[in-house]
């Protein structure tokens, strides 16, 4: 697992599960080496570090998740998923994404529930050559996601005109008219 440590903390095995995530400080508390972890692993991320940057989401998701900030944890959990497939870890990312998904969805974090849908279904149409999951995928993001905000509506009616124009739909220029002033 490129050098991080497996556990108990994270449903499959993710994370430390060792004691040392909560910070010595009571229950649900996230120790500094934790909260330290967390922004160091954006920087990674950013930097192309992709190793890096999963060791450490993979620290911070142990660490939010066993003190029961669910939130946070969808938060480290998504960009652990995304780190994961970035270093060749596709099939653990995916069921990883299985068991974050639903937390992501049950406190409302848009952004998590969007990166993970994202990778889940162009994963899907990238191994089988099959749009129908992606389609859907990008036709539900038109929907649920711009109220997170303009750019993530955005990037789903990009997807849904990716989708349609593979598909050789040329309503795909319908999606497209005018979407930057939604």
């Amino acid at each position: 697992r490129d050098g991080v440590e497996g556990g108990e903390g994270g449903g499959r095995g993710w994370g430390r599960g060792d004691g040392r995530g909560g910070g010595g400080a009571g229950e649900g508390a996230v120790g500094i080496g934790e909260m330290v972890a967390g922004s160091r692993c954006v920087t990674h991320m950013f930097d192309g570090e992709y190793v890096s940057a999963a060791q450490n989401f993979e620290i911070a998701y142990s660490a939010h998740l066993e003190s029961g900030k669910r939130w946070y944890a969808a938060n480290f959990g998504a960009h652990l998923v995304h780190t994961m497939f970035y270093t060749g870890r596709v099939d653990e990312a995916l069921e990883m994404a299985d068991d974050i998904l639903p937390t992501a969805k049950d406190v409302g974090h848009l952004g998590a529930q969007f990166e993970i849908e994202q990778l889940v279904a162009e994963t899907a149409w990238e191994r089988t050559g099959n749009l129908a999951t992606f389609t859907r995928f990008a036709e539900h993001a038109t929907l649920a996601f711009p109220a997170a905000g303009t750019v993530m509506g955005e990037v789903a009616i990009k997807y849904l005109a990716l989708a349609r124009l593979e598909c050789d739909d040329v309503a795909a220029a319908d999606v497209l008219e005018g979407s930057a002033e939604r």
